[in-house]
């Protein structure tokens, strides 16, 4: 797959306004590999989905691609930075039952699961799991300095529904590593060793610190006396001074009293340092470019066009936007192509290529990524009659993935930038849309750009946790640059307000929020494969091959199994979260039928093959779920 593609864009002339010049947007279609269970990336190349309007364009900016492994392995390219992310494995709670396989019979015994998703408290709610949580943190650090004689810790402390240590370590970790890491979690866990607190002098721990050659515990012991040079500095040890099981790091805690006071099943880790480069494998891939098909297709029914652009520009160009002056260190490296300066821009719309390896974090930040931005050019009368409309289409595109409690956050002017009157009446616009759509919000004084107030929207997955997705951005700043005028009704230049709009934010991103919100089992609309046929000998084979060519005209994503006990291939295929198992037997095939079984072992018995597929090509296009009534059911059963 190449990795430099072009770019696409969505572009909306508005009423009443006539643009002159218009902006650069860049976009792109790439490909991914996803499995289910809890997440772990591998890196590797990006995209940027593009949208204008007014100029209107939503566009799929492409940076280069992105590989997602989920529940396999990690490969990581990144030597010297590396976080190590931790959190519970007990959010989901799995009620297990044992049955008999269906068609054909079978003695055989296969489990049902329900899967029954919880919402996991935050550290914030729970005193319990922010102790046990923030002491996970410490075992991680302590595990990997046992293992890695080498690294060098720097911050490690409980987040909102998890931990993370920060490392400096020669070599970047691998898969093993972190099950060698998990284990040795656990061994420190069933030593059960206390948890020891310990208040010293500032001049006793840089005394400590220095001994065992901790430069970045010499930096936050610094920090701390710079906030208040008579602050007493706490200590917590794990296991007594002088024993051999033995570890310290500063620290304010809270902990939980001693090691055996935590599950040792109860946490699983990944890294989240690497290249942030992401190649997107075939059932990743495929779940993209449904993700990105219905994206176009519902920008382009609400009246936005599609444009391209490429990846990089004159230097020229980046002058002019102002990105050159601002953000010249964060830049890559120009290009000379025929005595003439180009360079990859650092920023997001377009051509976004750029962040530094210390802020990678699986999927969630990765160097090269795809947003799916758009660009609203439009009379200040208009801003908040378009910004409602964006809020709609947020709460439309948002609602489809299952996402409907958000979090809304107004950012204002920071300091004195621009002039009162503009920003004024932005705010009170932007103030007006979320009043006129009923949405709560929290102020954010001094939150905005400098080039004019935003609203972020965050949205809350099936087990409680917050992710920033979409942003509405307005912007004086690039309009007055690209000197963007139109004609007012009097024949006089104006020049128009812009909106930056951003609803997944970055695809990468919402594509791990979507892993971790599904916890792997996509809906029947996304699902990489959304029908297995499973053979139970090579007799049926050309019967399953004609459903299997039927389900394809229809645009159903099959894929046919066979060459095992109906038993491991039902189970493989509720393994790999399949929404839709269909057993082909003989009689099946003699019959016309399928033998279907849900995701998570609702069994719906012999149905007709032609009435499983229509079924399947009503809920798809619904982006709904595959029902069966009980009448259908009945009438089957009785026909046999």
């Amino acid at each position: 797959m190449a990795t430099h593609r072009a770019s696409t864009g969505l572009v909306r002339m508005l009423r009443n306004a006539q643009l002159y010049p218009q902006s650069v947007f860049s976009g792109a279609n790439v490909a991914h590999k996803s499995s289910c269970n809890s997440i772990r990336c591998n890196s590797s190349n990006a995209n940027h989905l593009c949208a204008s309007r007014g100029i209107r364009s939503p566009s799929l900016h492409n940076q280069q691609q992105n590989h997602l492994q989920h529940g396999g392995q990690h490969h990581f390219s990144s030597i010297g930075a590396e976080r190590l992310s931790g959190g519970s494995v007990f959010r989901l709670r799995a009620v297990t039952e044992v049955e008999s396989a269906s068609a054909p019979p079978s003695k055989a015994l296969v489990p049902k699961t329900k899967v029954e998703i919880m919402e996991l408290p935050t550290s914030e709610e729970s005193d319990k799991l922010l102790r046990i949580r923030h002491s996970c943190a410490h075992i991680m650090a302590m595990a990997v300095q046992r293992l890695f004689k080498d690294a060098q810790v720097t911050i490690g402390p409980a987040i909102e529904r998890g931990f993370y240590y920060d490392f400096d370590i020669k070599e970047p970790l691998t898969p093993v590593d972190l099950k060698k890491i998990r284990r040795e979690m656990q061994k420190i866990v069933r030593s059960n060793l206390p948890f020891v607190r310990e208040e010293v002098s500032a001049s006793e721990a840089q005394t400590r610190i220095q001994a065992i050659n901790e430069p970045y515990k010499l930096q936050i012991l610094e920090s701390i006396l710079k906030r208040d040079p008579t602050q007493s500095i706490t200590i917590y040890h794990i296991g007594a001074e002088g024993d051999k099981q033995h570890w310290w790091d500063l620290c304010a805690g809270p902990h939980v009293d001693s090691t055996g006071a935590i599950d040792p099943e109860s946490f699983d880790l990944e890294s989240v340092a690497g290249g942030g480069l992401v190649y997107w494998h075939p059932n990743g891939a495929i779940i993209r470019h449904v993700i990105e098909s219905f994206w176009k297709e519902l920008h382009l029914d609400r009246g936005y066009s599609l444009v391209y652009s490429p990846h990089i520009a004159k230097v020229d160009l980046w002058k002019t936007s102002g990105h050159f002056d601002f953000y010249k260190e964060n830049m890559y490296a120009q290009m000379k192509v025929e005595d003439e300066e180009y360079q990859l821009k650092p920023m997001n719309c377009p051509c976004h290529v750029y962040e530094r390896s210390g802020t990678m974090h699986g999927l969630f930040r990765v160097r090269g990524f795809t947003q799916d931005d758009a660009h609203i050019f439009c009379l200040p009368s208009q801003i908040t009659a378009e910004i409602r409309g964006v809020l709609d289409l947020v709460e439309d595109v948002l609602g489809v993935f299952g996402f409907t409690k958000f979090e809304i956050n107004l950012s204002t002017r920071p300091g004195e930038e621009r002039s009162d009157e503009i920003w004024v009446q932005a705010e009170a616009a932007l103030a007006e849309a979320l009043a006129d759509k009923g949405w709560a919000y929290k102020v954010d004084a001094g939150g905005g750009a400098f080039y004019g107030p935003k609203i972020d929207i965050k949205i809350q997955d099936a087990i409680g946790r917050k992710w920033q997705c979409s942003t509405i951005q307005l912007d004086f700043n690039l309009p007055e640059r690209f000197e963007i005028e139109y004609t007012d009704s009097d024949a006089s230049k104006q020049q128009p307000i812009m909106i930056h709009r951003a609803i997944f934010g970055s695809l990468e991103r919402f594509f791990g929020i979507l892993i971790e919100n599904y916890a792997g089992a996509f809906p029947l609309w996304l699902a990489p494969k959304q029908v297995r046929l499973l053979t139970v000998n090579d007799d049926v084979l050309p019967y399953a091959t004609k459903i299997a060519a039927q389900m394809k005209k229809a645009g159903i994503r099959v894929e046919i199994n066979g060459g095992a006990s109906i038993p491991k291939l039902i189970r493989n295929s509720q393994k790999a979260k399949t929404p839709l198992t269909c057993v082909v037997g003989v009689k099946e095939a003699e019959q016309d039928t399928l033998s279907v079984r849900l995701y998570g072992g609702q069994e719906l018995g012999a149905l007709p093959a032609d009435v499983v597929i229509n079924k399947l090509k009503r809920a798809i296009a619904a982006k709904g779920s595959f029902e069966v009534d009980d009448a259908a059911v009945v009438d089957v059963q009785l026909q046999e």
